[in-house]
């Protein structure tokens, strides 16, 4: 039996959204392992990073994590505007999709702390 999806302004936590998008099985990149946030509070010289766009910058990287549904392994950036997963095999950008609310909150509040 599908159960409607309620679109209503209540606040959802953390915990209550991850596991909302879990019983949906929505497909997207839900679920991430979290090990090293770091905010990059001064210049990095990030080398080769071709794939940023002009006059973007990186505002704070996660090393080590791991997109669950495709067991890829990497470093999620976060620029002034994007969000950036640079597989750590191939040293090339994965499309990461849709990207859940409850995610990006949750790596605002591990960079913000």
């Amino acid at each position: 039996m599908d159960v409607p999806k309620h679109r209503g302004t209540r606040t959802t936590s953390l915990r209550d959204a991850s596991e909302s998008s879990k019983m949906e099985g929505t497909g997207s990149w839900d679920a991430l392992e979290w090990t090293k946030i770091e905010p990059i509070s001064r210049f990095v010289s990030h080398g080769n990073l071709d794939f940023l766009l002009e006059e973007e910058q990186i505002v704070a990287e996660g090393h080590g994590v791991v997109l669950v549904n495709t067991d890829d392994a990497g470093t999620l950036m976060v620029t002034n505007f994007r969000l950036i997963f640079l597989s750590e095999g191939t040293r090339k950008v994965i499309a990461l999709g849709t990207i859940p609310l409850a995610t990006i909150e949750k790596f605002n509040k591990i960079v913000s702390s």
